[in-house]
């Protein structure tokens, strides 16, 4: 997970030293999963890591357009990457379902 330094976020990650995260596919059949658990780093994030991370999620045009703005938008911006040790899974498909 990656958030700005300073942020609120930030801040209440550090602080509690755990977090959850969930993917999901809004069209149907819904799927998710949620993965909770404890801090294991935080560290700062480079413009590669960050294009990288946003191109796995939304494809290599809207990666590369996301990453761009977001330099444009935050020149300053230090970002942060929260890595965990999962603790709990939860999951539905519902594709899955009869």
């Amino acid at each position: 997970m990656s958030s700005l330094a300073g942020s609120l976020k930030a801040r209440l990650i550090t602080n509690a030293g755990r977090f959850s995260i969930t993917a999901q596919d809004e069209t149907y059949p819904y799927r998710y999963v949620t993965a909770e658990g404890s801090l294991t780093s935080i560290e700062t994030a480079d413009d590669a890591t960050m294009r990288a991370i946003a191109v796995r999620y939304l494809g290599e045009e809207g990666g590369n357009a996301f990453t761009e703005s977001f330099a444009r938008d935050h020149p300053d911006a230090e970002s942060l990457l929260f890595r965990m040790r999962p603790e709990y899974w939860l999951s539905v498909d519902y594709s899955k379902e009869s």
